[in-house]
């Protein structure tokens, strides 16, 4: 981490900018109860590593500089102002709610940088790509890098081959236009950038498959959409095994 307004002093890391402000963009979702990735204590905040920040060598200037931070583990940060904010911090990606914790000069940007090895680290991040909401900075090609440095980092093992979570990945991600294909089938064809991918939850993944698999989905609000669509869109019906089972 090479940034002229970090100063690390021992096992710290400190904003320094007398004349700045640092903006770290922490996605709202991340703060719920049920993703348990961020949790706010007075005015520090833990929360899992990846996110966007924004630095502005003039707080009272609206030029900036915007940074990406993609750690799988969790880091504690100190701040002084915070906001709400709906933005779309990537170019072609949707908006998104936010927390906007601002920092100035002498708030700690890492609390400490010996992280804690612990498997709930990689659970976290794992619950995050199954949610579909992997940071729109994330490019296709390093979720699985992400994967490996997380249990590396961690000392812990998923239990399944990298062959496996390429196929995992390879299903989450579709084609922003139909969903019916995968990302990987088109991303030449088309043309597209590693980040224009469209993520999706794991429980939609029956949803998109076929519309037999889709009745099987516990989603039952979307199983007619996702079928519409699919037929609008000249989807491909994959029959699954138990689909065969049935008609035959």
């Amino acid at each position: 981490m090479d940034f002229k307004f970090l100063n690390k002093v021992e096992n710290s890391i400190y904003f320094k900018s007398p004349n700045g402000k640092l903006e770290i963009y922490i996605p709202k979702l991340y703060l719920d109860a049920d993703m348990e990735l961020a949790v706010e204590y007075g005015l520090e905040i833990e929360t899992i590593g990846m996110f966007l920040f924004k630095y502005y060598p003039d707080k009272d200037k609206t030029k900036f500089n915007t940074f990406q931070f993609e750690l799988t583990e969790n880091i504690t940060f100190s701040y002084s102002e915070v906001y709400e904010t709906k933005d779309v911090l990537i170019k072609n990606s949707e908006e998104d709610d936010y927390k906007v914790f601002v920092l100035y000069d002498g708030d700690m940007f890492i609390k400490n940088t010996e992280i804690v090895q612990t498997f709930l680290n990689t659970e976290k991040f794992v619950k995050l790509h199954f949610a579909g909401k992997l940071p729109s900075h994330i490019k296709y090609s390093n979720i699985l890098n992400l994967y490996i440095e997380s249990m590396q980092t961690n000392k812990c093992d998923l239990g399944c081959p990298a062959s496996l979570l390429e196929s995992m990945i390879g299903e989450l991600a579709r084609d922003p236009a139909n969903l019916s294909n995968a990302f990987r089938k088109v991303v030449e064809k088309k043309k597209l950038s590693e980040l224009d991918y469209k993520q999706i939850s794991i429980k939609n993944l029956a949803l998109i498959n076929s519309t037999f698999t889709a009745f099987t989905s516990e989603n039952t609000k979307n199983i007619l959409t996702y079928s519409i669509e699919r037929k609008r869109n000249g989807g491909k019906e994959i029959e699954s095994p138990i689909e065969k089972s049935v008609n035959y």
